[in-house]
């Protein structure tokens, strides 16, 4: 007799749901193009990732912080995951979309989260590029495993990870009641002539307005129109699992545009921007799904 398989509870997949429309509302345009049979688990992983980042925001003592990940650090990896009772949790469980051989990419995901708790302030570009690729690199992994199966050599994926990992330190930010910004590199709060204070209260407003925008600027030079071409026309089919990179490519497509936006706008319009998926981007990620082998 084959084992029964384990099920969700009914209200796993809503609490899922409005976890990530909360977070991360850019998810909605591109899951539908998750073969059907997949969507559930790609909703569990994107809400695990949603449950990371929104502690970042939403509570403002470090030590209650720690205490929320690290709870649910003992839940994904602990001995009771078989018996958590957590939504997201069961969901991944019921789904397995997170293999077993990922669960140390799963261990680096909660650290570098951990570790931007109390975050060192990044010296120059390279630091803060660093600091945003370990931001995004290991959500793009347990979502496309091993990233080799599907591009040729020589396609630079850093840079995407880079990019995708910006935009969420920008997203947690500006959710914060009092801004935070710790991970914006000392070189260039020096040549806006800018201290911690200044930033976190917006006493000079012009000044972080363009101090962001150059921000945008910079991560918008990682992943340049070349780079981009090359992961979408460089990558291969691969048995029937091609789509996982697919919707990683239509994520970081949005993300792209995201920050393209970013860079034209008073950064006091970004929270609106980044917390909305409107029509027109609705339109980008067809048009650019349209782009894409799905087989």
């Amino acid at each position: 007799m084959k084992p029964v398989k384990f099920q969700p509870e009914p209200n796993d997949v809503q609490f899922c749901w409005e976890k990530v429309q909360r977070v991360r509302p850019l998810f909605r345009l591109t899951h539908p193009y998750v073969p059907a049979d997949r969507q559930d688990g790609f909703l569990a992983l994107y809400a695990l990732l949603c449950a990371l980042e929104e502690p970042m925001y939403l509570v403002s003592d470090e030590t209650v912080i720690r205490a929320k990940i690290s709870w649910l650090q003992q839940e994904l990896l602990g001995p009771g995951f078989k018996n958590s009772r957590h939504p997201i949790v069961r969901l991944l469980r019921a789904t397995d979309i997170i293999k077993s051989d990922s669960f140390g990419t799963l261990q680096q995901q909660i650290e570098a989260t951990i570790n931007r708790i109390d975050l060192v302030p990044p010296k120059d570009e390279h630091e803060f590029r660093e600091l945003c690729l370990k931001t995004g690199m290991y959500a793009a992994e347990l979502e496309i495993g091993n990233y080799r199966d599907f591009i040729t050599s020589g396609t630079d994926v850093s840079s995407a990870c880079a990019l995708t990992g910006f935009v969420q330190l920008l997203r947690e930010n500006c959710r914060k009641k009092v801004a935070d910004y710790s991970w914006v590199p000392l070189s260039l709060r020096a040549r806006h002539q800018l201290n911690i204070e200044d930033l976190a209260h917006g006493s000079e407003p012009n000044k972080v307005g363009k101090l962001v925008q150059d921000l945008c600027e910079t991560a918008l030079s990682w992943l340049t129109h070349e780079v981009m071409r090359n992961l979408v026309s460089g990558s291969t089919a691969q048995d029937g699992s091609r789509y996982r990179f697919n919707h990683w490519l239509m994520q970081l497509n949005l993300h792209l545009k995201l920050v393209r936006s970013l860079s034209a706008l008073n950064f006091h319009e970004h929270n609106r921007v980044l917390s909305s998926a409107g029509p027109v981007s609705v339109f980008r990620n067809w048009r650019f799904a349209r782009t894409l082998k799905w087989n």
